[in-house]
């Protein structure tokens, strides 16, 4: 049986199964509307590179949520108690 059990077994054969449906309709999608709709020549050859760009904007995503500052429209912020707080301010405290 080894040492991952049945449960180990089930969840591996979910991942699997959740990794291809999301290859299969993601490639699906994206070959529908960027070579079927738009006509784009560059993702027929370049289709295998759409789940690592979602990848990439996963891990991106994922980084985000530790970071306390924040750049908006050229403005450095920092969250303080939930609340963003220029970061002119912040300096000023020390």
């Amino acid at each position: 049986m080894g040492s991952r059990g049945r449960g180990g077994r089930a969840l591996g054969w979910i991942s699997a199964a959740y990794l291809t449906g999301y290859v299969v309709l993601r490639g699906a999608m994206a070959w529908t509307v960027g070579v079927w709709g738009v006509g784009d020549p560059l993702l027929r050859r370049k289709l295998w590179l759409v789940p690592l760009c979602d990848a990439f904007a996963f891990v991106v995503w994922v980084t985000s949520f530790f970071s306390r500052r924040i750049i908006w429209r050229g403005a450095e912020y920092y969250i303080r108690d939930k609340r963003l707080v220029p970061a002119e301010s912040r300096r000023a405290r020390g």
